[in-house]
């Protein structure tokens, strides 16, 4: 087989193939389309870019969350776990690391409780923390192709959920691995080192279980656990892979720290955070593309439409909604009408979100991401016309220049340009949406 016959059977002839048994070799399809999919995307999905965003935003918020979480964990006297788990955390890293982080926080809650830092400076410590979260919401629904995002206050009292239950977190994992480690010393010769080889699996199930909870609340989309498993478990190995190659990288390379000081603890932290997030976001990526799969090919990523190719797409969508209302069906999800249609999931929930907004179709279930979108014609059929299609969407902004008037627009060249395009409005009004024939 010549290396041009494999690239074309990777390029066009795995996408035809379909194969329903042996399991392993429909696996191994799958397998291979993901990855195909997920290396044709991260050029253009400018992972690397948010990342630097995330990496920026965290080292800017990293201080204020964990001075949150040492207050918590303090009231509870649990301060000195919380301590110990942060060093062990950032293993990995120049033990300057972990001790600034830790210096910091301290004078932080000092300058706190001594009045040092009130009212605007608390403000910018929530506000950070916050934001950062934020972000992070929106760059997995930006990679999740999803418009819609959480109310403020729902961001904050998850945040303020997360940053509760985390300290307690941390002390119930601490204690089970100081209870297991002391256990395998009183089992016999046979049993500890089973136990103790157990233990070494523990941060990756810790890992992973991390990335899947994440993977799956985060994003403000209804998100099946099947998507995430293996995504959490590849994006939990590479971060435990990173770690040990940044631990092998700190004992070799001695020409570093020679030549930056203790100065190097900054730049091989904010390079850790980088590649952290990296990771996380591929492992997002791989979700997306994971659950959407059947109408996913390589070719297929880029988002940027035609004006007039978009306007007939959202035409078929909206006269399949309109069609399948009006014979009493129940409403149609993106899957199903990216089933009916053959355009790809991402494509659809865009032309859905954007005629939304128009108010040409409503989302029945209010944005409950617990359900997948499920949508209706929003007015009625009979006035759903491929001319009020056509003026909302291009008319849809509410927003103009207060500099710039249209009415200096005058004269006969310009009186025959709007009275063509009346009339062309017009002309297409005379056409319902749902009598538009689909196949």
């Amino acid at each position: 087989m010549s290396l041009s016959s494999v690239i074309s059977y990777l390029r066009q002839g795995i996408w035809h193939t379909h194969c329903d048994h042996p399991i392993w070799k429909s696996w191994l399809l799958r397998v291979a389309k993901v990855i195909l999919i997920a290396v044709g995307d991260f050029i253009d999905s400018r992972i690397m870019r948010k990342a630097a965003a995330l990496s920026f935003s965290s080292l800017l918020a990293i201080v204020p969350l964990l001075a949150i979480v040492f207050a918590i964990a303090n009231g509870l006297g649990f301060s000195k776990n919380i301590e110990d788990w942060l060093r062990d955390f950032l293993s990995n890293q120049p033990p300057l690391v972990s001790d600034y982080l830790i210096d910091f926080v301290k004078s932080y809650l000092l300058n706190v409780k001594s009045g040092v830092i009130l009212g605007a400076g608390v403000l910018v410590m929530l506000y950070s923390s916050v934001m950062l979260i934020s972000g992070i919401e929106c760059t997995f629904n930006d990679l999740w192709h999803t418009k819609a995002s959480r109310s403020w206050m729902s961001t904050i009292v998850n945040f303020v959920a997360a940053i509760v239950l985390f300290p307690i977190l941390v002390i119930i994992t601490s204690g089970l691995s100081l209870y297991f480690s002391s256990l395998s010393s009183h089992l016999g010769e046979i049993a500890a080192p089973v136990v103790r080889f157990l233990l070494r699996f523990v941060p990756f199930v810790v890992w992973t279980a991390v990335f899947i909870i994440i993977y799956k609340v985060l994003p403000f989309t209804h998100v099946k656990w099947r998507s995430v498993i293996g995504p959490g478990i590849v994006a939990g190995t590479t971060m435990l892979l990173l770690q040990r190659f940044f631990i092998i990288f700190q004992m070799r390379a001695t020409s570093y720290g020679a030549i930056y000081g203790s100065f190097a603890a900054l730049p091989l932290f904010m390079l850790w955070l980088q590649f952290s997030w990296i990771i996380c976001l591929i492992g997002v990526h791989l979700c997306y593309i994971n659950q959407h799969l059947e109408r996913l090919t390589p070719l297929q990523h880029n988002d940027r439409l035609a004006h007039d190719y978009a306007l007939r797409l959202s035409a078929m969508l909206l006269s399949h909604i309109c069609k399948n209302f009006s014979e009493g069906g129940h409403p149609l999800t993106v899957k199903e009408l990216s089933i009916r249609t053959g355009i790809p999931s991402h494509l659809v929930s865009d032309l859905l979100t954007d005629m939304e907004r128009v108010h040409l179709v409503a989302d029945i279930t209010g944005g409950n991401r617990q359900s997948p979108p499920a949508y209706l014609p929003a007015i009625d059929n009979s006035h759903l016309t491929f001319g009020l299609l056509v003026e909302r969407l291009e008319s849809g902004e509410e927003w103009t220049l207060d500099n710039v008037s249209l009415d200096a627009l005058k004269g006969e060249h310009w009186s025959t340009a709007i009275g063509i395009r009346s009339r062309y409005l017009n002309e297409l009004r005379r056409v319902c949406v749902s009598d538009l024939e689909i196949s």
